[in-house]
């Protein structure tokens, strides 16, 4: 969410906003923008940290951003879970365990002192998204699911009631 302070005490403007999904966009339309499950464990001191958080390791991967996008001041995303990898135990633990995942960007970036807000850090360009990770607890209150699309109401929703399948 756009100016709102995080659980990490980060603000990012609107416009950051919109440079990280600009930035991620083209990634989601051709399908290759995968999230991993959980962040990867860093160790800042290590000389491959940064080599480690720039890599989406698909083996750890339980979806993929299909689309990214501004609402509001809301950063929307739509979600697929995948077919291999971590995707079956992620789609599980969302339909069959009801679980309340949510999602964190991980992302490179300068950030400064808030001008105008004591103890919080303003996110500032230039940046570097990766992805967004799924995660059990999100900085922003908000990055959870809020509708969750089922193969078969995607099927359901592309067709009416009045047509017949036809199949020869």
């Amino acid at each position: 969410t756009a100016d709102e302070v995080n659980g990490n005490k980060r603000i990012y403007s609107r416009n950051i906003c919109n440079m990280i999904t600009e930035g991620l966009s083209s990634k989601a339309k051709s399908r290759s923008l995968f999230q991993e499950i959980d962040h990867p464990f860093l160790d800042t001191s290590s000389d491959s940290f940064k080599r480690r958080a720039v890599t989406v390791e698909l083996k750890n991967c339980g979806s993929l951003v299909r689309d990214i996008r501004m609402e509001g001041n809301d950063v929307i995303a739509e979600v697929e879970t995948l077919s291999g990898f971590r995707g079956p135990d992620l789609r599980d633990l969302i339909l069959k365990d009801k679980a309340d995942v949510g999602f964190s960007l991980r992302m490179f970036s300068k950030v400064r002192p808030h001008p105008m807000m004591e103890n919080i850090t303003e996110v500032v360009g230039p940046l570097r998204p990766i992805t967004y990770d799924v995660v059990s607890n999100p900085s922003h209150k908000h990055a959870k699911i809020i509708n969750l699309l089922t193969e078969g109401n995607v099927i359901a929703s592309m067709t009416t009631e009045d047509e017949t399948a036809i199949l020869e």
